[in-house]
């Protein structure tokens, strides 16, 4: 979902990966950063399809 119109959501779905993959490698000594990046980034925390995003970002493994 969009906070504002010029927002990263428009380019979440591609990005997100490669995000997530650069961000483990900046912050691996540092969980808590990671965790609420995620759960800040992914706007619908208590839908049902932000939940399920949460735990497949979290299950992610880098290629």
């Amino acid at each position: 979902m969009h906070k504002n119109k010029y927002d990263y959501a428009s380019d979440f779905d591609e990005w997100y990966r490669e995000d997530i993959n650069s961000m483990v490698d900046k912050d691996f000594n540092h969980p808590s950063v990671i965790m609420y990046s995620i759960g800040n980034e992914v706007s619908e925390p208590y839908q049902e399809r932000g939940v399920e995003f949460k735990k497949h970002i979290c299950t992610q493994r880098r290629h």
